[in-house]
């Protein structure tokens, strides 16, 4: 169990990063 927490977890965290990337990435558009 520990370890389908832990995959969880990471699942997450990527998750989290892809939408700051994207967010990021619009604010760029929108600058230029």
């Amino acid at each position: 169990m520990p370890h389908t927490l832990w995959m969880v977890w990471v699942l997450g965290v990527i998750i989290s990063l892809s939408k700051e990337e994207s967010s990021n990435q619009a604010s760029l558009s929108c600058d230029r």
